[in-house]
């Protein structure tokens, strides 16, 4: 099926979010750009999505697989259908870049093997597939603001005694992606702690960081996971000030372990906020033990999104408005994304529905046909083409 004349045919986490009192908080999204007239959405499954952000149409859809000088290249099939792990996109080169599985089963090591490939928006062409050797873990990467380099980011445990983890930095040129250098640091696992993601940060020194980081406005300093990184220091960061109207709304609506108001800043200048309320219900389902011919049943929670939000706009009168949205109210939910003007947010209800919504006190929902999408674990970029 041919949706656009231009394509030969028809996804960075799951919401990751940073605590800050009883809220949780994620500053910026992954690929956004200060223009898009285009929204692309991809899946792990490799399946794709373009929208025309004007009047949410789709443009094209379709697979991955089925495009032409690309698919020869994938395996047939993947270990759990994850084809994608990770994404990013450069908009000085209208490029993404997609970290691949490349064997279907992993290897006798037990690990299977990846490799990054870049692609051309908006025929999709293939531009370049590196390193040369793929890679046996999958590659954390970061592309700097102006679009010249690309840094990798890779640990690895060596069995010396006493143990050691070596954290890798390496850093490629976007153009010719030869690499440009290499650095890296020793550090005795038992440093590590816990060997969380915030515990490897402030051991690498600068080397490591996580698939959920990001760069800020100067272009030089990357936050992830509650830290800058600058240079060669890993600097917790202050939680930023809340409104006094976002305190106030925290005091009328507490957390609780089944319940709570997520919080996500619309745009960097902190000017729109917008709150959602998520909860926990519980369910019951079947289990049988073929070995022993017992079977019981599991409780279990699902995350639910109840419909409820509230908007805070520095600039509007009043300035916090709360509303419901009964279109989203469901299981599994997930905001993808805003439109980089701020003016829509991109809702996953599943894996099967996904909406469209325009962020007013009246907000007007729009479902949008996603052509076997899995809306829930997609990624979203904004391009002008």
């Amino acid at each position: 099926m041919i949706a656009n004349p231009l394509w030969k045919l028809t996804k960075i986490g799951t919401c990751c979010f940073l605590t800050v009192a009883f809220f949780r908080l994620i500053t910026v999204d992954v690929g956004l750009a200060e223009k898009g007239r285009f929204a692309y959405f991809f899946d792990q499954s490799g399946n794709f999505l373009k929208i025309k952000v004007s009047n949410n149409k789709v443009i094209a859809h379709g697979r991955l697989r089925e495009i032409d000088g690309l698919g020869k290249l994938l395996p047939s099939d993947v270990r759990d259908g994850v084809l994608v792990n990770a994404l990013r996109y450069d908009p000085h080169l209208d490029r993404i870049y997609l970290v691949i599985q490349k064997t279907r089963w992993v290897t006798h090591q037990g690990k299977a093997r990846f490799q990054i490939f870049v692609l051309e928006l908006p025929t999709f062409r293939l531009v370049a597939t590196f390193p040369q050797e793929p890679f046996d873990f999958v590659p954390r990467f970061l592309i700097t603001p102006d679009g010249s380099k690309l840094l990798l980011s890779y640990s690895e445990s060596r069995d010396e005694v006493p143990k050691k983890h070596v954290f890798i930095l390496e850093t490629y040129d976007t153009r010719s992606f030869q690499l440009l250098s290499r650095k890296s640091r020793e550090v005795l696992e038992e440093k590590l702690g816990h060997r969380t993601t915030a515990d490897y940060i402030k051991a690498a020194q600068g080397l490591y960081f996580s698939e959920n980081a990001h760069f800020g406005p100067d272009g030089e300093t990357i936050y992830d996971e509650g830290y800058q990184i600058i240079g060669d220091q890993a600097i917790k960061q202050v939680p930023p000030i809340l409104p006094p109207e976002i305190e106030k709304f925290s005091a009328q609506h507490p957390c609780w372990p089944h319940s709570c108001f997520l919080l996500r800043w619309i745009d960097e200048r902190r000017r729109r906020i917008l709150l959602w309320e998520l909860v926990y219900q519980e369910r019951t389902r079947p289990i049988y033990d073929g070995s022993t011919g017992r079977s019981w049943e599991e409780r279990y929670r699902v995350p639910y999104a109840t419909g409820r939000f509230a908007l805070y706009d520095a600039l509007a009168r009043p300035r916090l408005s709360e509303f419901q949205i009964k279109a989203l109210e469901g299981e599994n939910p997930r905001l993808i994304s805003f439109t980089p003007d701020g003016r829509v947010m991109y809702w996953a209800k599943g894996n099967k529905e996904l909406y469209a919504v325009t962020l007013t006190p009246n907000p007007r929902p729009v479902r949008i046909e996603i052509h076997g999408l899995r809306a829930h674990d997609a990624w979203c970029i904004f391009a002008d083409r």
